[in-house]
This record gives C-alpha cells, structure tokens and sequence, in this order.
C-alpha cells in the first residue's frame, strides 16, 4: 500500500526594489525547487503569482506569491519538508528579498497533519500540529 503526503500552501514574497534587479518568475521557481522533497512519483509543484503594487508614497512593492502544491507517494517525513522550507529564506536573502508571510499544509496519510507558518518575530518556519 502507498503511503502519500498531501502538500499545499503559499508563501508571500517580498522584495526590496531599489537599485537591484528584480527576481524573474523562473528565478523564484528555480530557488524554491533547488533540493524540494520528492515523492516516488514526482515532486511538489510550484505556482508563481507576481505583483507590482504602488503604495501611497509611491514606493513600488513587490515582488508576489508562490502557490505550492504536490502528492508525494512513499514519502511521510514532514520533517523534510520543514527543512527545505528553512532553507528558503537564505536563499532570498541573497537578492534582498524576504518572506512576509507563509502557511503551508502537510497531511501525511495515516500519520501527523501539520501546518508550517512563518513567525515573522522569529524569522523561521513553525510547526504547529492539527489535532
């Protein structure tokens, strides 16, 4: 019998517009694909939404969102993900950018439900346990 994790859940990107090249859409599916977990069939899917907002000040905010999606079969380690997840925000870091805010769903069957948010007070990912 196949035992499978169901993923889902966005992450909000920002970045910091002066002076810097802004990331492209596949700059962003490249970082977030980089050493994602995988299932025996495949892998988690990623969805980018990019936005350009002009605040009140004039200051354009940006960047986007990624959307993230995928069934892994023969994979149950939730874990693993939460380490990818981890190594995320270096990874923006290096182009200014930031993650403002994240919840992300992992149901692994017949085992832990969890969701993984972003603590903005702590700067990292949190697990927290769906009773």
């Amino acid at each position: 019998m196949s035992r499978w994790t169901h993923v889902a859940g966005i992450i909000r990107v920002d970045q910091l517009p002066i002076g810097i090249p802004q990331l492209s859409e596949e700059d962003v599916i490249a970082m977030f694909a980089e050493n994602a977990p995988q299932g025996s069939e495949g892998g988690l899917v990623f969805n980018v939404f990019r936005t350009q907002v002009i605040t009140p000040t004039g200051f354009p905010a940006v960047w986007g969102s990624v959307a993230i999606t995928g069934d892994l079969r023969d994979f149950d380690d939730y874990k693993k993900i939460e380490e990818w997840l981890q190594a995320l925000p270096p990874k923006l870091e290096k182009h200014q950018a930031l993650i403002r805010n994240a919840a992300i769903n992992i149901d692994v069957e017949y085992g832990p439900c969890v969701v993984v948010v972003w603590n903005p007070r702590t700067d990292a990912f949190t697990i927290i346990d769906v009773p």
